[in-house]
């Protein structure tokens, strides 16, 4: 009796002929089985080994040949199971590990990419949706974080900053507010009111000018 080729294998005694390994597995030369490949690695039929797949790679479901992760996902290193990047992160094909998406970006699936956050909005780094900004405060193009000068305001949704009228004021943190009773605020984008001199007064919220006694 002749022993069968590396790649084949014969079950029985007395056979006549020898049958190749499926996909998936291999043998030396003489053998009555073939045997399964190692995880990560794949063969094609009548294989004597099998073959590791490059990082990022995984055999596909016939053990044949090698396929990537597509994007939004990655392959880790100990695994042959895709998995999701998820919200705020995002991978190209063939990746072993998800990247990040920068301060000022956001991206709420999985996905290949990050979107710029619109005016008037801002997210930190690995955010799935961008923030309004607060009042008192915008972002332009791209922003990273959200604010005014002094003397100015913002409503969510604006692209710029307000100058607060006359009669009011804001120190940047806050919206504008109206000068109290005894104070006034002449021009625009005041970051504070001044108080009424001797002689003089102001009965309302949000005076401009002083009156004499």
């Amino acid at each position: 009796c002749l022993p069968c080729n590396a790649g084949n294998f014969s079950r029985f005694s007395g056979q006549s002929f020898c049958s190749s390994c499926s996909a998936g597995t291999y043998s030396t030369s003489g053998q009555s089985s073939c045997k399964t490949c190692a995880t990560g690695s794949y063969s094609r039929g009548g294989s004597s080994s099998c073959m590791s797949c490059p990082p990022g790679k995984k055999p596909d479901w016939s053990w044949s040949r090698c396929e990537s992760c597509p994007g939004g996902q990655y392959l880790p290193s100990w695994s042959t199971t895709c998995e999701s990047c998820g919200a705020g992160r995002y991978s190209s094909s063939g990746a072993t590990v998800c990247l990040t998406c920068p301060a000022g970006t956001f991206w709420p699936y999985e996905g290949t990419g990050c979107l710029a956050c619109d005016y008037g909005t801002w997210s930190l780094a690995g955010s799935s949706s961008c923030q309004g900004c607060s009042s008192a405060s915008f972002s332009n193009l791209k922003p990273l974080t959200c604010s005014c000068p002094p003397g100015n305001s913002w409503s969510i949704g604006s692209t710029s900053c307000t100058p607060c009228a006359a009669g009011k004021y804001s120190n940047g943190t806050a919206p504008c507010e109206y000068c109290p009773p005894g104070q006034y605020s002449p021009n625009t984008s005041s970051t504070n009111c001044s108080v009424c001199g001797n002689g003089t007064y102001s009965t309302w919220y949000g005076s401009t000018h002083c009156q004499t006694c």
